[in-house]
């Protein structure tokens, strides 16, 4: 199957080939839910923000031009709405949850021991993730889940280069810490 970029698909799209908007959703779909899921915390929560954004993203596509990457456009998006949900429900951006989805798959020759201890780091990671301070939180699920460059990511946040590369790094410093201390 030829693969086809974001700027074409987009315009297939306003052309009228609805199918262009479901191949452009399927590339998305998997990071854009995590993204959203592990910033609220809550499965049914994540699936209206991502609904919302979907929506607003059909309605400023026939206005859409190519500047910058759709990547950054979708998942500015999901930072807003997420932002939004947690301000209005005054939860903080360090919300505790399970992040459901979260599997380990193992090769044959794994033992049961390898595929438990695999799922306790994973967990031991997700919950981790979920404590660092809202800030770094946001900075480092965004490179996680998005593929933005931190240049992206800084015009998303709207907030200078150097701030969003603090952040991660005070991210991946208290994340260490963490780790460390549960060893």
């Amino acid at each position: 199957m030829k693969r086809v970029n974001n700027a074409e698909l987009i315009k297939s799209y306003k052309e009228g080939n609805n199918e262009a908007f479901e191949i452009l959703l399927g590339k998305y779909k998997l990071s854009l839910f995590n993204y959203i899921l592990r910033m609220v915390g809550i499965k049914e929560v994540a699936e209206d923000i991502f609904q919302d954004v979907w929506i607003q993203v059909i309605k400023l596509l026939p206005r859409y031009r190519e500047q910058n990457k759709f990547s950054s456009l979708l998942f500015k998006l999901a930072n807003s709405k997420s932002i939004d949900y947690l301000r209005k429900n005054k939860r903080n951006l360090q919300c505790g949850g399970k992040v459901e989805g979260v599997q380990c798959r193992s090769e044959a020759t794994s033992s049961i021991q390898s595929l438990i201890e695999k799922k306790e780091i994973l967990s031991l990671l997700n919950n981790t993730v979920m404590e660092l301070p809202a800030k770094q939180k946001e900075v480092f699920l965004l490179r996680q889940h998005s593929g933005l460059s931190f240049k992206e990511i800084a015009g998303i946040l709207d907030c200078p280069l150097n701030t969003v590369l603090a952040r991660m790094h005070n991210a991946i410093l208290n994340l260490r810490k963490t780790l460390k201390e549960e060893k």
